[in-house]
C-alpha cells in the first residue's frame, strides 16, 4: 500500500497525488480489503476532522482473510468515508485464477478465494453506503478524472 499525500484539504496536493497514480498488480490480485483497514484504522488515531478513503479498483482477485463485518465496523469507528471507484475490465473477468499443484489445493485456493472475494464485493458496496461515500462504477478509464473530480466536489460541499 503507498500513501501518495499525508492528510490534507490542500485540493493541489490531492490533484497531484491522484495524478500519480499508477496500476500495480500482485501475482493476479491483491489485498484491497487489509488495505482499507489499514487505512481505517489510521484514522482511528488522529484528531481528523472527517477522513476520506479513495480506492480506485480494477475487478481482481482478492487474497485475505478478514471477514466483511469487521471490515465494515473498523471504517463505522473511523469516521471515515469510504469512496469506490471501481473499474470493470473489458473482458468482464475478476482476475486470473489461483494457480494449483492438485486437484485438492485448487478446491482449498477457489473456496478460499470465493469466500474473499465475497468480503471484497460486500466491503466495496456496503462500505460507501454506511459511511457516507460514494461508489461509481466505470466500463473504462475515459471518466475516471471527471469521476474523481466529483467526488472532491461532493467531498468539499460537506458540512
Amino acid at each position: 500500500n503507498v500513501t501518495l499525500t499525508d492528510y490534507t484539504s490542500d485540493a493541489n496536493a490531492l490533484a497531484g497525488a491522484v495524478s500519480r497514480l499508477r496500476a500495480r498488480t500482485v501475482n493476479g490480485g491483491g489485498h484491497l480489503v487489509e488495505a482499507i483497514v489499514e487505512a481505517a484504522a489510521s484514522f482511528g488515531k488522529r484528531a481528523e476532522r472527517r477522513g476520506i478513503i479513495l480506492v480506485l479498483t480494477l475487478q481482481g482477485q482478492e487474497y485475505g482473510t478478514l471477514r466483511a463485518s469487521r471490515v465494515l465496523e473498523v471504517l463505522q469507528q473511523s469516521g471515515a468515508a469510504l469512496n469506490v471507484v471501481d473499474i470493470s475490465r473489458p473482458t468482464g473477468q475478476t482476475g486470473a485464477p489461483p494457480v494449483s499443484y492438485d486437484r485438492y489445493t485448487a478446491a482449498a485456493q477457489q473456496s478460499d478465494a470465493g469466500e474473499s472475494n465475497a468480503t471484497r464485493g460486500q466491503v466495496l458496496s456496503d462500505g460507501p453506503r454506511l459511511t457516507g461515500g460514494r461508489r461509481d462504477e466505470l466500463i473504462s478509464t475515459a471518466k475516471l478524472m471527471d469521476t474523481v473530480t466529483a467526488i472532491a466536489e461532493d467531498i468539499a460541499h460537506r458540512p
